[in-house]
Formats: C-alpha cells, structure tokens, sequence
C-alpha cells in the first residue's frame, strides 16, 4: 500500500500515542504492528475535532468496509481497548484491524494483517462520526 494522509483530531491522536507507548512498555505481541503504525503517524494531520472532515474514521465512529477479495461487508465501531468487544462489533484502536481504519477517509483501501494472510479493505461509508455530529470528546 502506498503511504496516505491519515487524518486525527488532537484527542483522538494524544490518546493513541499514549496507548501505542503503554504497549511498547508491556512488549505486546503487536510491536510490528505497532511499530508501522507509528511511521504512519509520521503523515498524520492532526486538526481540531471540529475541523476533521466528515468522511474519516475517527474514535468511535462506526463505518462499513468490503474486503475486496471475499466481497463481503462489515460495520465495525473503532473504539479504546477498554471498550472493544468483537461481539457487538467494537473493534480497539489498537487491535490490527483498528489500526489499519482509525485515521483513513472514506474510499481508501487498507490493508490488515494475520499471522497466516492480508487482507485489503475498502472503506465504503461512516455511518456514524462524532465529531460530524457535535461531539468532540467521549
């Protein structure tokens, strides 16, 4: 995949610097993931919850993504690992998937990674963003 801006507001990329610098303290399983994630941040803007546009995945919202290879959809809810509960379709920002959608805009193609596959993942609508809908902080 080639690099992307990846948007953040300034909550929103606080808390998952905060996060990403407690897992490398407790050396999670994840430190590669981990590790390419930070580079990502390298091209992040960060912007105020009021100026984010519309269409990114931020904290908390819920969008709908198509594995391009299976066909199939999913609606997941990026949210803070304390919160995340597969289930009900919470996924933590932190968790590969999180990381791979928290930041990217509607119609970006992203990549996730197992152990054993990669996966691309066109990110096909927000059905729901807090900033878009006046919440700034949760």
């Amino acid at each position: 995949m080639e690099n992307r801006i990846i948007y953040f507001t300034k909550t929103d990329y606080e808390r998952i610097i905060n996060f990403l610098h407690f897992m490398k303290n407790r050396k999670s399983s994840n430190l590669r993931q981990i590790a390419q994630f930070e580079s990502d941040l390298a091209f992040a803007v960060v912007t105020s919850p009021e100026k984010i546009p519309s269409n990114v995945v931020t904290l908390n919202t819920k969008v709908r993504i198509k594995d391009i290879a299976a066909g199939r959809q999913f609606v997941y809810t990026i949210v803070l690992p304390k919160d995340a509960d597969i289930k009900e379709g919470r996924i933590s920002i932190l968790a590969p998937l999180g990381m791979a959608l928290i930041g990217h805009k509607v119609g970006n193609i992203v990549e996730y990674s197992t152990q054993n596959k990669n996966f691309d993942y066109l990110i096909e609508e927000i059905l729901y963003q807090p900033e878009s809908n006046g919440v700034y902080t949760l």
